[in-house]
């Protein structure tokens, strides 16, 4: 589930966003998970699992 929360933060937050130093990207991710939080909930996994077959 990892992964879908970097997308969310590549493409609500970092996509089109320069920062000339790690401290100013560290500050910006806190801030937008801080802001992410407050209306987050858990992720649904819908992808049902296929049957085994056996030959």
């Amino acid at each position: 589930m990892v992964e879908i929360w970097f997308e969310i933060l590549t493409l609500k937050s970092l996509r089109g966003a320069n920062f000339t130093n790690t401290e100013q990207l560290g500050a910006h991710i806190k801030a937008f998970q801080e802001a992410y939080n407050k209306t987050a909930h858990p992720f649904v996994w819908n992808q049902r699992r296929p049957a085994l077959k056996f030959y």
